[in-house]
């Protein structure tokens, strides 16, 4: 099969799939995969990890979007000196994700 054949298979098929991410994404992953002589199966991981977690920003977006909130806000904006019972430390240690060394502390 000519090589133009086969993309214009695998872009269809990609379309067909819904595979947005995977078909925007295919040749560079190609690309960096070849340049560092990484197997196929290292390859496919790469390009198939991209689109579950450009579905979950997408997702995430739309709900945002969807709640319309008046403006946005996170922790990095919140005066933790103007309410001095929350412990910032601890916050700030949560939303690292690593919840090993919090275990069976109290939160406030």
């Amino acid at each position: 099969m000519a090589k133009r054949q086969a993309t214009v298979l695998l872009e269809h098929h990609l379309k067909q799939l819904k595979l947005p991410t995977m078909l925007r994404e295919y040749a560079s992953v190609a690309a960096v995969c070849g340049r560092e002589k990484q197997s196929f199966e290292t390859f496919l991981l790469r390009l198939s990890e991209r689109e579950p977690i450009e579905r979950q920003q997408r997702a995430t977006a739309r709900r945002i979007k969807a709640a319309a909130f008046p403006m946005l806000k996170g922790v990095e904006g919140f005066e933790f000196a103007a309410q001095p019972s929350i412990n910032e430390a601890l916050i700030r240690e949560l939303l690292t994700g690593e919840f090993s060394s919090t275990v069976g502390r109290t939160c406030c």
